[in-house]
């Protein structure tokens, strides 16, 4: 497992909030939002 910054772990927490409030509202989010979001944090 790659050891990942402060920042990453921040910014993978924020597209997941953004793609859980997204999937509430519309009915999807975190599948179309928060997954591409957290390969581009770390594509290992």
């Amino acid at each position: 497992m790659t050891d990942l910054s402060l920042l990453q772990i921040l910014l993978a927490n924020l597209a997941l909030l953004a793609g859980a409030c997204l999937q509430g509202v519309a009915g999807y989010g975190i599948g179309t939002l928060a997954a591409p979001l957290l390969f581009l944090i770390s594509p290992y």
